[in-house]
């Protein structure tokens, strides 16, 4: 905006200027005696002309001045770039080459078309300005002005309510955090996160040249309405977020939670909004925020059954998922090419997996994911599929059945003698007590009648299953939707998934029997394939996830969650499992390798982030109002996208594409 001011005040400018020489230059001076009578007066006259002349141009300057000195960023409008280019744009104006215009003995024809070729050029220089501004709009649009204090700055994912009003506040080297020395761990331990992550973008970050001026953001007081510090399905992630000016001119701004984690959410809005108004401020001193997810769970499934995710990898993507407040993490243990977690029982699940297949999780292990995820307020869902899927049950054969020896063999058989079914209950009793969340995935999903598996044998396994975790093991139980529609095992406590393409079935249908549903739609929420950098790969997962469910039936609707599948990292078409007609290697199967951990990492960041956000905002608060592909809504991705990437999480670089084993064109080996 200021470009454009500037350069229009100089085309004004310069049109004065020219038509006024125009005009002086067609008088009569053919006489000398008309220049001796007229003098006084023609004096008089020029120097009238010359102060008209002089105050338009201080008008001029004025103008140029007031624009680009005070106007704050607040009152930006929303399309318009960040102006953090005064001087350069300065600069450039006293630099412009002051044009040479006709004589007054050249005709005013040639003057006239003389003129009408520096204004084409002025038109020409606004043109590529304008242009320039369109292609930069994006990345640092700002919230709109809020005479009314109603708007809210715009984040990811959206605030429900918020205003805010008043000039910037700058953050202090010095701020300080309070906190209740009562106050649960996870909150003293996430203090120590902010903290550090706040004073490292001070000291990286570059100051607005009114920096002593500004407000002085000092203080950050931390209040959690409980000492409770364990997270759960019912856990409250509310929060608020006051901030306000004394008298000292000195900002003071109180996160306030219904839980400890309602806290951490609040400080990681405060983190966005910093890096929003520049890294080290809040672009306004007086913030009013009140927050709340929309639904219970917003889950994210990484699956260690293909491709091993190493324990770093898994608390690295754990620190992305704060920052888009998602708050399940399920962990989908095993499948086609591993039984992931080590068993004391049947220790050959796990020591068979050596050389390019080798990874696997310990107890311990577990206990670390499970104690990191709770500091961040994730639940940790565990899924142990069968009776499909199951091929990760191989290395124990003969111990356990599978419905045929076909080579492509993995879903197991309910034999007449119940040893499969032991051996299930066995890894399901050692195993299950590891995990503190009461819910516990059991897959039961694409199973079919082939060789000694009958309909009934495979179902009845199903359901004998789903009593033991349930009656025995005191967990409820969660299964992919073909546990409700084919197998019939889903109790009225067991939480259903629908995942299936649109036009199979629809999360109505399980609120319908009174069920609880998770919302997983593999056309808005797999992750398996790469999409288009930007909108065009995001927007399809910005969407109602209760479209279609009755007023009265929404409670049953927790949430929805997305999953991001590895088959495309595997040596093999799942492991095995299945022979495609035209026979072909996944496209990231030379990630496979333990000792491309560090390639594979940044894959998995570029296939889930930045559309992850896009998903985690339907899950949080989804609202009509805004459109994933508007140039507010992507500026807000892209800067939550950069804000990642700063702080050392994985993603796909903000205005690319990534595949499966490149980012931006470059391979990632």
């Amino acid at each position: 905006m200021g470009k454009q001011v500037v350069i229009g005040v100089a085309v004004a400018a310069v049109l004065v200027v020219c038509i006024a020489t125009v005009y002086m230059s067609s008088a009569p001076m053919n006489a000398e005696t008309d220049v001796t009578l007229q003098s006084d007066s023609k004096v008089e006259a020029g120097q009238s002309e010359q102060a008209q002349r002089e105050e338009q141009d201080q008008q001029a300057e004025q103008v140029q001045i007031t624009t680009i000195v005070s106007t704050p960023a607040s009152q930006v409008p929303t399309d318009a770039p960040i102006n953090n280019d005064k001087e350069k744009e300065k600069e450039e104006t006293d630099n412009t080459p002051i044009k040479s215009h006709p004589k007054p003995n050249e005709s005013t024809d040639q003057q006239l078309t003389e003129l009408e070729k520096e204004l084409e050029q002025e038109e020409e220089v606004i043109e590529e300005v304008q242009q320039e501004l369109e292609e930069d709009k994006v990345m640092h649009a700002v919230p709109p002005p809020n005479p009314d204090k109603t708007t809210a700055p715009f984040i990811i994912p959206p605030l429900k309510e918020a205003s805010w009003s008043g000039p910037a506040a700058a953050l202090q080297e010095d701020f300080v955090m309070i906190l209740d020395d009562n106050a649960p761990q996870p909150l003293k331990k996430a203090l120590r996160r902010y903290e550090e992550l706040w004073k490292r973008r001070f000291v990286t970050s570059d100051k607005p040249k009114d920096y002593e001026h500004m407000h002085k953001l000092k203080r950050f007081k931390l209040v959690s309405s409980t000492t409770n510090d364990q997270v759960n399905i019912d856990t409250d992630y509310s929060y608020t977020v006051h901030c306000n000016v004394d008298s000292l001119s000195e900002v003071t701004c109180t996160l306030s939670g219904k839980s400890c984690f309602g806290v951490i959410y609040a400080m990681e809005t405060v983190s966005q909004l910093l890096f929003q108004g520049g890294n080290t401020m809040l672009m306004h001193s007086t913030i009013s925020i009140t927050d709340a997810p929309a639904y219970r769970w917003r889950g994210l499934l990484l699956d260690s059954g293909r491709r091993f995710l190493k324990v770093s990898i898994l608390k690295s993507i754990m620190d992305t998922m704060v920052a888009a407040k998602l708050n399940v993490l399920h962990w989908h243990l095993t499948d086609h090419c591993r039984f992931a977690l080590a068993s004391d029982s049947y220790p050959a699940l796990t020591n068979s997996l050596k050389g390019s297949y080798a990874g696997h999780y310990v107890k311990q292990d577990v206990a670390t994911v499970i104690e990191y995820a709770a500091e961040r307020g994730i639940r940790v869902v565990p899924e142990f599929d069968i009776p499909g899927h199951s091929r990760g049950y191989m290395p124990i054969e003969g111990q356990i059945h599978f419905c045929d020896k076909s080579q492509t063999r993995t879903q197991l058989f309910n034999d007449p003698k119940g040893e499969t079914m032991n051996v299930v209950k066995t890894l399901l009793h050692e195993l299950l007590p590891l995990f503190k969340d009461e819910v516990v995935h059991l897959g039961c999903d694409e199973t079919k009648t082939t060789g000694q598996c009958t309909h009934d044998s495979t179902f009845r396994m199903e359901k004998e299953v789903v009593k033991y975790v349930k009656d025995t093991l005191g967990k409820t139980t969660a299964g992919w939707e073909e546990m409700h529609f084919v197998s019939k095992a889903a109790t009225p406590e067991t939480i259903v998934y629908i995942w299936s393409t649109i036009g199979r079935h629809t999360p109505s249908e399980i609120t319908q029997t009174g069920r609880r549903v998770v919302q997983c739609s593999e056309a808005r929420f797999y992750f398996t394939q790469p999409a288009p950098g930007g909108p065009a790969g995001w927007k399809k997962s910005w969407t109602d996830i209760s479209q279609g469910i009755p007023e009265t039936q929404k409670h049953l609707l927790l949430g929805g969650q997305m999953s991001m599948w590895t088959d495309n990292y595997i040596p093999k078409i799942q492991c095995g499992s299945w022979i495609p007609k035209k026979p072909h290697l996944p496209p990231g199967h030379k990630l496979f390798p333990p000792e491309q951990d560090d390639a594979f990492e940044k894959s998995l960041g570029g296939m889930i982030w930045p559309r992850g956000f896009v998903a985690a905002s339907s899950f949080w608060n989804f609202d009509t109002k805004y459109q994933a592909d508007g140039p507010v809504f992507t500026a807000a991705v892209w800067r939550l996208n950069d804000d990642v990437a700063s702080r050392g999480g994985h993603v796909c670089p903000t205005k690319c594409s990534c595949t499966v084993t490149s980012a931006c064109n470059k391979d990632y080996m």
